[in-house]
């Protein structure tokens, strides 16, 4: 949408001035949005798939009932016993923020691939803005789903 609209034009000029993630807000995001998995082979082997560590399989019944954690990174790990060895997930996360006036709820949408044996991969994209002020309607402004960039590449 092109800003016609005084309103829209002044949403577009501090859209600009927005703040990206900190570290802390992208940390807490992909801590908090997904299951954590570990993944079980029929040798007993158990692989994070958070880190990429892998050690042998001590009760595998109690594994799968209470999950376990993962002795390199500490993360409470859900135990599946399957031979996917991909895994991807989207969820949303938003953060509250204010900006002249204005009270802004920005939704990201945040996506892991995990691989059996590699690190996680994480992402995050700005998907809405949703602009409220007391005095002035409510604007929406938003991504165009053809405008996907490449998402950036988060290390945890």
């Amino acid at each position: 949408m092109k800003p016609r609209t005084r309103i829209q034009k002044e949403v577009v000029r501090l859209s600009g001035g927005l703040p990206d993630l900190t570290g802390k807000q992208a940390a807490y995001a992909f801590e908090h949005c997904f299951k954590h998995y570990a993944h079980r082979t029929k040798g007993g082997i158990i692989t994070c798939t958070k880190c990429g560590h892998r050690w042998k399989s001590g009760h595998p019944l109690a594994e799968t009932v209470c999950g376990c954690t993962c002795p390199h990174c500490g993360m409470e790990l859900e135990v599946l016993d399957t031979r996917k060895r991909l895994f991807k997930d989207t969820e949303y996360y938003s953060v509250i923020t204010a900006r002249k006036g204005y009270q802004v709820l920005r939704y990201f949408m945040a996506s892991v691939t995990r691989r059996v044996g590699q690190p996680a991969e994480y992402s995050l994209i700005e998907v809405v803005q949703w602009w409220i002020a007391p005095d002035r309607p409510t604007r929406l402004s938003s991504r165009r789903t053809g405008d996907r960039p490449n998402p950036a590449r988060h290390a945890v």
